[in-house]
């Protein structure tokens, strides 16, 4: 974090998957089969999972919505991130003031408020 502000890279992209899409997944999540059928099966390797393993660990946190389902995800493949990590769905979960935020921020809180700001 610089002057406030966090420096961040973010990773959003598709990947083909290993097993088939179930409806119940293509309507939550609203990805079908036709569109990851071109992209490439997550790796170890992948461009993504190699830059992110060459940060240090400690100076980085990964941010994910649900993370325990993508690091059960990318556990399954070899890779097992040792930085912290963030579930913005434990940050929807509970909602705060913004007022609290500031009195008790925690690192937890402080990517919760950047997030909401």
């Amino acid at each position: 974090m610089k002057n406030k502000k966090l420096n961040t890279e973010k990773f959003d992209q598709f990947y083909k998957p290993t097993q088939h899409i179930s409806y119940n997944a293509m309507g939550k999540h609203q990805i079908t089969e036709e569109m990851v059928k071109d992209k490439e099966v997550l790796g170890k390797n992948s461009a993504p999972l190699a830059y992110f393993a060459s940060k240090d660990p400690l100076k980085t946190i990964l941010v994910a919505h649900n993370i325990s389902y993508h690091l059960n995800l990318l556990e399954n493949i070899g890779f097992v991130p040792t930085c912290r990590k963030i579930d913005t769905y434990q940050c929807a979960l509970h909602p705060v003031s913004y007022t609290h935020l500031r009195a008790h921020e925690t690192v937890l809180d402080l990517v919760c408020r950047l997030l909401l700001e």
